[in-house]
């Protein structure tokens, strides 16, 4: 392309579409992909994500290309291992990488008023403690998964009440003391209150967390903590 050439660039905008959309560079500023950008679709403004750049505009086009609107003030470039990992996921339960996109993001905007009170609703305001600690065994758990450097997997298996919850926290603190971050899932939401309650004593303030019982705001202040 020479210099002053116009250049477009592929959106997966957020509507029930199986292919990108093609629109101009703005002038203004510059995308890259992973870019969260707002462009016009139809008669309205849409919210998509920059999946390729630098692109010749194609020729005998029986329509105008339009140039992206702006970008999104807030939400951040997705990393091109998480573009890779979105389009996978795209492909795989064949939903449209647009609409797949905009799962990575909260449903509302952030506002600052709105986060100053709004821990109590979700996390309770629990003095942090120190853990107990560990048994023989717990240790043993705690050091056989420590050991393991990169990605591994493991079983740990124990009734109600063994005591495997202490070891999830033993290896949480590890992880945060080693400057990383962990995450927890839970298979049911009815377990939800009395895990947040344990992580709560031990972590105070620097969890966060996500479910479907949180309201659209709620659900935004959490991402932002995270």
């Amino acid at each position: 392309m020479t210099s002053g050439e116009a250049i477009a660039i592929n959106v997966a905008v957020d509507a029930p579409l199986t292919e990108n959309l093609t629109y101009l560079q703005n002038e203004a500023f510059t995308v890259e992909r992973g870019d969260v950008v707002y462009v016009t679709l139809g008669r309205r403004k849409t919210l998509g994500v920059v999946t390729k750049t630098n692109l010749s505009v194609p020729e005998n086009l029986p329509y105008q290309l339009k140039p992206v609107v702006s970008l999104h003030e807030q939400w951040p470039r997705i990393s091109e291992t998480h573009m890779q990992w979105l389009e996978w996921i795209s492909e795989y339960y064949l939903h449209p990488l647009g609409q797949v996109l905009q799962l990575c993001f909260p449903p509302l905007l952030k506002t600052e008023k709105a986060r100053a009170s709004k821990r109590s609703a979700v996390i309770p305001d629990i003095e942090m403690t120190i853990g107990h600690a560990l048994n023989e065994d717990q240790n043993r758990c705690v050091d056989a998964i420590s050991r393991k450097k990169g990605f591994s997997t493991h079983l740990l298996h124990g009734v109600t009440g063994a005591g495997k919850t202490e070891i999830y926290l033993e290896l949480f603190e590890k992880t945060l003391k080693e400057g990383k971050r962990g995450v927890f899932l839970l298979p049911e939401i009815s377990l939800t209150p009395q895990l947040i309650n344990r992580f709560a004593r031990r972590f105070g303030n620097e969890i966060a967390v996500l479910h479907s019982q949180l309201t659209d705001r709620e659900r935004t202040n959490q991402w932002w903590d995270m």
